[in-house]
């Protein structure tokens, strides 16, 4: 499902994350600032490709989608 993405953003669930990583794609996690869970991967996630963290406060889609826009 996830083989001809270049980028994905998202809430960096396990399985999501790794399907898009395995398939060369980039994965910008956005999630829920109260959902431990959610921070700890999206932690490890940028300590593994350093891949800007978001949290979904009311900016947090905006940042995401002008640091994307950004790096076209």
């Amino acid at each position: 499902m996830f083989a001809s993405l270049s980028h994905a953003i998202g809430r960096p669930g396990l399985g999501t994350v790794c399907q898009v990583l395995a398939a060369g794609g980039k994965f910008y996690p956005v999630y829920e600032p109260d959902n431990l869970e959610m921070l700890h991967n999206a932690k490890r996630l940028y300590e593994l490709t350093y891949v800007p963290v978001v949290d979904f406060g009311p900016d947090g889609l905006r940042q995401t989608a002008d640091y994307l826009i950004k790096q076209l």
